[in-house]
Order: structure tokens, then C-alpha cells, then sequence
């Protein structure tokens, strides 16, 4: 009885419900394979459609953002043909809604006495622990806690405040705000004894000194001593002259002071900004610069030089001759590691007690220090601007740098904003211009052996294996290996032989490159082996300039 009416309601409800015809997914994917254009459309969509789920997610939206932007650019560019109206229409309502949303979101900071109190815990507590019971004054030898309380409270001031509440009183604003004013104003009155309670933070700060790998090493040293000296400076901006923390400061002060008494400087900024990075958007003569020719904040287009003023010659603080390390992050993205990203130091660099290099190169740098990266295989100023690239046309791009002593394991950190909201064409010029100096130098490789028949066998393999709607067009195969390789089983008979080839092709897009490829015959027995070559595996691929491939 049951399966009488289970399958009588199976009736009734495919006999009310509308049928509709079946996907046919495949025929979907080769027209898309077909036509390049139809498949640039679909990306766009599958990009604004992401787009739609990660709105308010900032480093993602600008990601997508970013693709979305490249993907319709392309198309354009490659079918003017093609109506994307309607993608292009969605993409900008979906940019100006987070731009609304970003508006508002500012008008919130500009809640300025809601803002200050809510985030006191960052430096301040009831607890009689002091600074230990804080979220950016509490002791961490990396002090990423303390640079976000430097970010929010650093240019604090108790009489500037004070001097708020007074003019919210006059203006009618102060009852608005009087939950966290009154509060906050507590807390500034309470800050004596927290302060006289943060002693044994105090200690561990500059403690840390004694530490193994740190003392000695006036890099490291300097750096946690400056950490120190923000610790002194942020309880002095909510009790200005306690006399406690001004004579811990004048204490992490005369500690820096006899580290930089023996060191020989290159100038007055040299000795004020020792262990420190600073940008600029040009390559900074050292001797009588000023702090003028320093910034934080650039424009698209700018180049961007960076200065780290040392305590010691470079190679007293590098274990390398010519890679030194560096970590980037666009808006909080690592954009590489190792050596795609480090710094090449030459012999006049390491006599220098300071260290300059590109981030985004000039024409001056570039005639220089290119050929140097490029002998070393280095793509730093490459994925630093495609990064930026990626990042999109807006104005508060973050970029944080890192450079790396692996001499003496330490380490200076630099961070500035650039305003992209103008474009990125002065950007992608840079990528461009570093890519084809790339291109450039990839040489093809040499023969190990050659063999027209073999050659040309691997070339009808993979014009086979490539669907010819893409563009794709090899044109040579050049034999790597300089003998065959025999393979074995594991019991050690021989089962076949292989070659390595580099196969130059042209790309739908007009790049040229060359990608590496394995190839083998089949052993048939008594060491004789097949005749017909079959494709073993696909290794890495290699852009190139196409002058290369003649």
C-alpha cells in the first residue's frame, strides 16, 4: 500500500510539474572553446558573481575588482564585437555600492569619543597588572601588537581631547556623547596608577635585549629599543611629564644613544632615523638629505625608492653577496617569497652603512641595477607591480615591506599607502616594461642532441593535444637531453627510454614562450625500442621575447 501511493504522489508531481529540456554541459564547454570571446564573457561573469558574495570582504572585493576590470578590459581589446553593456553596467553598480558602503563606513570614524573609548583596551585596564592586562602595550618580541596601538593612539593627545570635550560641551554634542566621555575621562584621570602597575612590562621590553641572538646585534638591538621607546611614548600621550615613563624613556633613549656612539654616520637623518626605513619617490642622494624628501603616501605612477639607514656595513649584516631578502605585502597580500621579491646588493652596497633599492623602478634605475636582477633571475619589481596592478584603482593601496638580515637574523619594517584611484596604466606600463626585459633575457635552451624526425614527431604530439581554437601555434622543438634516459621497472629491466624537449609556441594573445616536455618510445625487447614517440609529461614553461624563437 505504501509503494502504491508513493509512487501514485511520484506521478502527480511530475505530471505538475513543468519539464524542462536537459543541460548539455559539454555542448556548453566547446562552444565556449570554440569562441575565445564567448569564454572571456563567461569569466567576466563567473568574476562578478564573486564579486556579489565577497562585498564588505575589502582585500577580496579589490582582488575581484581587479579581475573583473582586466577580464573586460581584454575583451575590449580582443572583441569589440562582443555587447558586455550589461557586465560592464553591473561591475560599476557593484563599485559604486561598496563605494556608498565605504562612505559610511567613514562617516562612522568620524564618531571620534566613541571611537577612542571602545578601543582604550589596546592601552589601557583596570586590572592592577598594568600594561600586561593591555592588548597593544603587553610584552611580544615581535611587537605587532604594539604597532597596531602605536596605528590608533600614536598621535593621541590628553590636552587635545580634553579640548574636545570642552567644545562638544559648548556646541550641544556632549550628552550625544557622554556615555564614552565620561569613561574615557576616567581612564585619563585612573592612567598615574596604571602606568606606576606597567614597571614589570616595562622591563620586559628592554630585557629582551639580554636575550640570545639579540644582544651584540646592533640591528636587532635598535629595533627592540625603538619598540621600547614607542611603549614610553604611547603612556606619555595620556599622562604627558609622568615622571616614571619620561625617565624609562630617557633610559631606552641614553640605551640608543651609546649603540650609535660608535657609529660612523653618513648624515644628519642617518643618525635620527638609525635601524628605520623610509620611501621617497626618488633615489635620495645620502649626505645632506632632510625629511622632506621622505613620504608615506605616493601617487600612481610614482616611482618609489626605499632607504634603511643601518648601524654597520651591509656586509656585516648579510650572509649573501648578492640576495638579501625581502617580504612584501599589498593590502595585507604577501605578493611572493624568497627571491622573486629580494633585493640585489652588489660589492659598492655592502660597504655602505645604508641601503637604497627600487620598489617601483625609474628610468635611471632601471638602466643601472636591470641587467643585475636579470643575471640572477630576480622578478622583484615584476610581481611588485603586478601586484599593485591586481590591486585595482583605488586610492588606499597599503604596502608593507620587510627586509630581511639573514647575517644576523634581524629585521626593519616600512609601511606607506599609494592613491591608485586615478589608474593603474602608469603601473601597468612599469609591469609591462619589466616583463619584456624579462622576456628578453629567456633565452632558449641549447640542444643537447639533435634528431629532425624526433623533433618533428613531438611537435605533431602536441599540435594533437592542443585545441586549435585557442590560438596556441608551436613552432620548434629543440632536443634538452644529450642522450636518452632509461627507464626501469622496479625489478630493473628496462622499460622504455626518454627524452626532454623545450617546444616554442606563440600564444593567443601574441606572447611567445617555451615550455618543457618529456617524451618516450616503448622498449620492445632484446634493448630494441618502438619507433613511435608518446608523450611523457609537461614540465615548466618560460615566456620569452618572440625574437628568441628565430
Amino acid at each position: 500500500m505504501v509503494h502504491y501511493i508513493t509512487a501514485t504522489c511520484l506521478i502527480l508531481l511530475s505530471l505538475s510539474t513543468p519539464i524542462e529540456a536537459p543541460v548539455n554541459h559539454q555542448l556548453e564547454v566547446a562552444e565556449l572553446q570554440a569562441d575565445p570571446c564567448k569564454k572571456y564573457q563567461s569569466t567576466l561573469k563567473k568574476h562578478l558573481s564573486k564579486l556579489q558574495k565577497v562585498t564588505g570582504k575589502k582585500l577580496l572585493f579589490r582582488t575581484y575588482v581587479g579581475f573583473a576590470e582586466k577580464t573586460l578590459a581584454k575583451i575590449k581589446k580582443k572583441c569589440p564585437n562582443l555587447d558586455v553593456s550589461a557586465e560592464e553596467q553591473q561591475l560599476a553598480s557593484i563599485k559604486g555600492e561598496q563605494t556608498a558602503d565605504k562612505a559610511e563606513a567613514s562617516n562612522d570614524e568620524q564618531d571620534y569619543f566613541k571611537n577612542i573609548y571602545t578601543r582604550l583596551p589596546y592601552v589601557y585596564t583596570k586590572a592592577d597588572v598594568g600594561a600586561a592586562g593591555t592588548d597593544g602595550l603587553k610584552f611580544f618580541s615581535t611587537h605587532k601588537n604594539l604597532e597596531k596601538a602605536k596605528a590608533l593612539y600614536g598621535d593621541f593627545s590628553k590636552a587635545d581631547y580634553l579640548s574636545k570635550v570642552e567644545q562638544a560641551k559648548q556646541d550641544g554634542t556632549y550628552e550625544k556623547h557622554r556615555f564614552f566621555i565620561d569613561r574615557t575621562v576616567n581612564a585619563l584621570n585612573d592612567y598615574p596608577r596604571f602606568i606606576d602597575n606597567s614597571a614589570s612590562t616595562f622591563n620586559e621590553y628592554v630585557g629582551y635585549l639580554n636575550n640570545t641572538g639579540v644582544k651584540g646585534d646592533a640591528q636587532q638591538e635598535l629595533k627592540h629599543l625603538n619598540a621600547a621607546k614607542d611603549f614610553c611614548q604611547l603612556l606619555l600621550c595620556f599622562a604627558p611629564a609622568h615622571s616614571k615613563a619620561s625617565a624609562w624613556l630617557r633610559q631606552v633613549e641614553k640605551k640608543m644613544q651609546a649603540i650609535g656612539g660608535s657609529i660612523s654616520y653618513a648624515s644628519t637623518m642617518h643618525r635620527d632615523n638609525l635601524g628605520k626605513l623610509l620611501f621617497s619617490n626618488k633615489q635620495v642622494p645620502i649626505g645632506n638629505e632632510t625629511t622632506a624628501d621622505f613620504s608615506n603616501s605616493f601617487q600612481s605612477g610614482d616611482p618609489i625608492f626605499a632607504t634603511i639607514y643601518l648601524p654597520s656595513k651591509l656586509r656585516a649584516m648579510t650572509d649573501s653577496y648578492v640576495i638579501n631578502n625581502m617580504e612584501v605585502k599589498v593590502n595585507g597580500m604577501m605578493v611572493d617569497e624568497g627571491s622573486r621579491t629580494a633585493i640585489c646588493v652588489n660589492t659598492p652596497m655592502q660597504e655602505k652603512n645604508y641601503l637604497q633599492f627600487a620598489i617601483i623602478p625609474d628610468a635611471s634605475w632601471t638602466k643601472q641595477y636591470a641587467k643585475l636582477y636579470a643575471d640572477h633571475d630576480m622578478f622583484t619589481h615584476e610581481s611588485i607591480a603586478r601586484a599593485l596592478v591586481d590591486a585595482g584603482p583605488y586610492s588606499d593601496i597599503s604596502v608593507d615591506i620587510r627586509v630581511i638580515f639573514r647575517g644576523t637574523r634581524s629585521d626593519v619594517k616600512g609601511s606607506f599607502t599609494i592613491d591608485q584611484s586615478g589608474g593603474i596604466e602608469a603601473v601597468q606600463q612599469v609591469l609591462v616594461a619589466q616583463e619584456n626585459k624579462r622576456y628578453a633575457n629567456a633565452t632558449l635552451p641549447k640542444a643537447g642532441m639533435r634528431n629532425a624526425e624526433l623533433e618533428q614527431a613531438a611537435l605533431e604530439i602536441m599540435r594533437k593535444k592542443t585545441n586549435s581554437s585557442s590560438g596556441k601555434v608551436y613552432q620548434k622543438a629543440i632536443i634538452v637531453s644529450k642522450d636518452w634516459d632509461y627507464d626501469k621497472s622496479w625489478a630493473g629491466v628496462t622499460v622504455s627510454r626518454s627524452l626532454v624537449m623545450a617546444l616554442t609556441s606563440k600564444e593567443f594573445d601574441g606572447k611567445c614562450m617555451y615550455q618543457l616536455f618529456t617524451f618516450f618510445q616503448q622498449e620492445k625487447g632484446n634493448g630494441t625500442f618502438s619507433n613511435t614517440l608518446e608523450f611523457g609529461g609537461a614540465g615548466e614553461n618560460t615566456y620569452t621575447a618572440c625574437e628568441n624563437l628565430d
